[in-house]
């Protein structure tokens, strides 16, 4: 074949040139087609993320109205304790003590004609009215953290929300 005048040597080359070309084909086609699959599975996910979107957002967004309207009623309660707290800081507390005290009595004696005393402890009751701090006042501090938590779990679901499309896919 090295040597000869003949035309196989033309088709051995035709048949490896025929050969090659397929095989180079074969090859382009995979890279072509790796790529148009890829580009279709990104758009079937894209599709599904579409699909799936409307109702995941739509349900954080129930999830956010619902902790913005406890957090506005929260606000609403926070308004009128300290409203109610700055009008009276001081409250008027009454309580009722017993204790002991001394009670002398003075009679004159018919024999001697001298006065004599006699003393005895009497248990007696007492009102007391103290003015004390507001006992609302401790309750302004709870509130505001229960506020505080839920302004971070608002703005937690707000966060999921823009990143919402990130999440589905």
């Amino acid at each position: 074949m090295s040597e000869g005048t003949g035309k196989g040597k033309y088709w051995v080359r035709g048949a490896i040139a025929l050969i090659m070309a397929v095989i180079g084909s074969i090859i382009i086609d995979q890279i072509i087609f790796r790529e148009d699959i890829a580009h279709r599975q990104l758009f079937e996910i894209n599709a599904q993320v579409d699909s799936l979107m409307p109702a995941k957002e739509a349900e954080l967004k129930r999830q956010a109205a619902g902790i913005d309207s406890t957090l506005s009623q929260k606000e609403a309660g926070q308004k009128a304790l300290k409203t109610e707290v700055d009008k009276t800081p001081f409250v008027q507390m009454e309580s009722k003590e017993t204790r002991p005290v001394p009670a002398s009595t003075t009679t004159i004696d018919s024999i001697t004609k001298t006065p004599v005393t006699q003393t005895k402890i009497v248990t007696k009751t007492f009102y007391v009215v103290n003015s004390v701090e507001n006992p609302k006042k401790s309750l302004i501090v709870a509130l505001d953290q229960q506020i505080k938590d839920l302004r971070d779990i608002k703005m937690r679901y707000d966060d999921r929300i823009v990143k919402l499309r990130e999440e589905v896919e």
